[in-house]
């Protein structure tokens, strides 16, 4: 079931097989199995799709990231980084290859493309959707007969290992599995004068962007405190390290219950969404800076300013321009400011070249390095450590081209972490690594005339 295929060949040779078995291939309806679909000690059943509904489609009227509403499922993360997918078309056929339907040689299969550290992987899947009540549990679209955005979060989760796989993390992580892009992450806060261009250019040359706003962590401190406390009081034996646990267990419960929760603004903590457009208007004579967001939940908008009223003065024709409406679908704009002081964090995929028109003009050249630490040879820690920081993993980056229009040339730098998540079921955590980063002068021999050249060393730990 979890067998990575390569893109696209053996999934021509199930369809072919599964298409001479499918009056029989499957059951009409199976428990699913606990290491599977087993969220919240709820037994759930999953039905063909045909099942399902009469008519199922698989693709409805385009691929929109208006098909994307969350389930019960806590992974509005991925959904948020497929809500930026559906905006690039060329990255999307990708990740969703076509000539997939309902149609007279349909096979009760469907696959879909992911990149995981430096390939592309086809991952095929049944049609069978996780339901309770005859409704799907997880995500699904609007349209209730329209399924590609539910198979799709199906095939991400088997890639995973597991739907529970998918329960919390950062939309980062899954843009860089749709594009094999190279993330990079704003703390808003301490965002560059610049933000408001940055992220027009992003957006521009189709990079994925999402935003969320943290949960705060001071009500973890003090509850910390006060369990340790009133532990001591009940139980004076208690040791240091049964009132940690003890905290530990009470900021979990804490945190889920601040986490996601809705804001006067109508903004949601702890949640993340999608960062679909940004662009100007002319309002009452100034140039106002909007930003258009998306809530993978469908629903629940930002209720601030140009959130309704205000669209009012507008010409129709500037409306239809910014693609404006009225319907409750968890889209909305806000003004670029009111958007800095709400939003904590944003997460920009940009795009490597083999995921942008080959015409495109604006392009990133990649490099990818693969390496491990090993104990006793390549394991030398971080920085403390300045006896054997050194034998840590070094590479070395020549940068050859100016930005355009600019003396620097700027580069992405990223590091990532192989099957951390498929792994969660057996215990393991992201480990906490990092990289310095130092630049370096290399003079060419006399007779070249050339200068020195500039490099960037990056040395891992």
């Amino acid at each position: 079931f979890f067998e990575l295929l390569p893109p696209g060949r053996r999934y021509r040779i199930i369809k072919t097989r599964t298409n001479r078995l499918k009056n029989s291939f499957y059951p009409r309806a199976v428990k699913v199995t606990a290491d599977y679909l087993l969220i919240r000690s709820l037994i759930l059943f999953s039905y063909l799709l045909k099942e399902i509904v009469k008519d199922p489609q698989f693709i409805l009227g385009g691929a929109t990231r208006t098909d994307i509403c969350q389930g019960d499922l806590g992974d509005c993360w991925l959904l948020a980084a497929i809500a930026s997918l559906t905006l690039n078309e060329k990255v999307l056929a990708r990740v969703i290859p076509q000539n997939q339907d309902f149609g007279p040689d349909y096979a009760g299969i469907f696959h879909f493309q992911f990149w995981q550290y430096n390939e592309w992987l086809d991952i095929v899947i049944d049609d069978r959707l996780p339901t309770f009540k005859d409704r799907l549990v997880f995500l699904h679209s609007a349209d209730l007969n329209e399924f590609w955005s539910a198979l799709l979060e199906k095939a991400y989760a088997k890639l995973n290992g597991s739907y529970e796989a998918l329960k919390g993390g950062s939309s980062i992580e899954a843009m860089e599995d749709f594009t094999g892009g190279v993330g990079e992450t704003f703390e808003v806060k301490n965002a560059p004068k610049n933000f408001y261009e940055l992220l027009q250019r992003a957006l521009k040359r189709g990079s994925l962007v999402g935003c969320s706003i943290d949960v705060s962590r001071n009500i973890n401190v003090r509850l910390s405190f006060l369990t340790g406390y009133f532990l001591k009081l009940l139980c004076p034996k208690a040791t240091e390290h049964m009132i940690q646990n003890w905290a530990q267990n009470r900021n979990r419960v804490s945190s889920r219950a601040e986490s996601e929760a809705r804001t006067s603004t109508g903004l949601i903590k702890g949640h993340a969404y999608s960062v679909t457009g940004i662009d100007e208007v002319n309002y009452q004579g100034q140039t106002v800076r909007l930003i258009r967001v998306r809530n993978p939940w469908g629903q629940v908008e930002w209720n601030g300013a140009w959130s309704d009223k205000l669209w009012d003065s507008l010409s129709p024709s500037e409306k239809q321009r910014l693609h404006h409406t009225a319907l409750d679908d968890g889209e909305f704009w806000m003004k670029f400011e009111d958007f800095l002081s709400n939003f904590e964090k944003v997460e920009i995929c940009n795009l490597t070249p083999d995921a942008l028109e080959d015409n495109a003009a604006h392009k990133w050249e990649v490099s990818i390095h693969q390496g491990s630490w090993v104990r006793g040879a390549t394991a030398g820690g971080c920085r403390n450590f300045i006896e054997t920081f050194w034998t840590n993993p070094q590479f070395k980056l020549q940068l050859t081209e100016k930005d355009e229009g600019q003396d620097e040339c700027t580069f992405v730098a990223a590091l990532m972490q192989k099957n951390r998540r498929k792994l969660r079921k057996f215990g393991a955590a992201l480990l906490t690594i990092g990289y310095a980063i130092y630049e370096v002068f290399l003079w060419r021999t006399p007779c070249s005339n050339l200068g020195p050249s500039r490099y960037a060393v990056l040395d891992f730990s």
